[in-house]
């Protein structure tokens, strides 16, 4: 069979699935359009009361906090951070900012990197998994003691998706090269006006994405009544709604309920990933798929993370 032939099978499979799905989902919009509306209310709602006031201020803080910080700096934490993951050592602000920051600023700020031509194709890519996490506000605030009732599990999800990315980081890198500096992350100008366009514009971004996983996982609560299968789901599609539903659940033990939360958070989710790669640029070589195993891997070690925190500190 030649190439042509395959491309073509492949193609026409393709497109029947596409047809199918467009079919399947026509049909479900018009057969539960009251639900439907529903759940994008509820969806809406999660988004202006959760995830807007969680992101948004740190979005804002962002652009001043990196126009005042400079490796030079932290130069010493720098050549720490380079010697452990092998990405250039000007980076180091880059996974700062992502973990106190939040979703989508450290994995934003590795592509600027990449784009500037401070760090290769294969550093951005596991600079963007290390660097892309949910902010402590977000965790601690709106997970923990929002979702969980707990400040304290709060704590243990954050630090697990932290020490997760550190150790996911570590494994990923290793055997790769002292990565050998091309550039270097330069002081950039502050506009308070570009700023907070910026920030409103990403934050949209973010709202919207929650917004549509958040009303797809609800419609597979609807056909679907299998609570191990919707816990599946949960955990895969978007951190938020899956937070909230694994934490309504009877059926786990606290411990294993805390450690699915966990793997939520530092795997992020589809929704996420879904941000995060809408910002790569059209045509670049950046592999999503990549990017993808490298946040399950961090997914799972925060998993095992998590139970062992619980046992220790709950």
């Amino acid at each position: 069979m030649t190439s042509t032939t395959r491309t073509a099978r492949r193609d026409a499979l393709g497109g029947i699935i596409s047809v199918g799905c467009i079919a399947f989902l026509l049909y479900v919009s018009l057969d539960l359009s009251g639900e439907l509306a529903s759940l994008v209310s509820e969806g809406l709602r999660l988004s202006l009361e959760l995830i807007i006031p969680s992101v948004l201020p740190f979005l804002i803080l962002c652009d001043p906090i990196r126009a005042l910080a400079h490796p030079e700096q932290i130069k010493p934490l720098g050549r720490l951070f380079e010697r452990i993951f092998r990405i250039n050592s000007s980076c180091v602000s880059v996974f700062l900012l992502g973990a106190v920051c939040g979703f989508p600023i450290g994995a934003k700020m590795a592509l600027d990197c990449y784009d500037n031509g401070i760090i290769s194709k294969d550093e951005c890519e596991r600079l963007m998994a290390i660097s892309n996490n949910a902010s402590p506000a977000y965790v601690i605030s709106a997970v923990g003691a929002g979702l969980r009732g707990s400040e304290r599990e709060g704590v243990i999800l954050y630090s697990s998706a932290i020490i997760s990315s550190v150790i996911s980081g570590i494994i990923i890198s290793f055997g790769k090269r002292k990565t050998e500096i091309r550039g270097d992350i330069s002081r950039q100008r502050y506009s308070f006006i570009e700023s907070v366009k910026s920030s409103v514009l990403t934050c949209l971004n973010v709202a919207a994405f929650v917004t549509v996983f958040s009303v797809l996982f609800g419609m597979c609560r609807l056909l679907c009544r299998d609570e191990l299968v919707l816990t599946l789901l949960a955990s895969v599609l978007e951190i938020a709604s899956g937070a909230r539903y694994i934490s309504d659940l009877n059926i786990f033990s606290p411990c294993i309920s805390l450690a699915l939360c966990s793997f939520c958070i530092s795997f992020s989710g589809l929704c996420v990933g879904a941000q995060t790669l809408s910002l790569i640029k059209r045509g670049s070589s950046i592999s999503p798929a990549r990017y993808l195993l490298y946040k399950l891997l961090s997914g799972v070690i925060s998993f095992a993370v998590s139970i062992i925190f619980y046992y220790i500190f709950i």
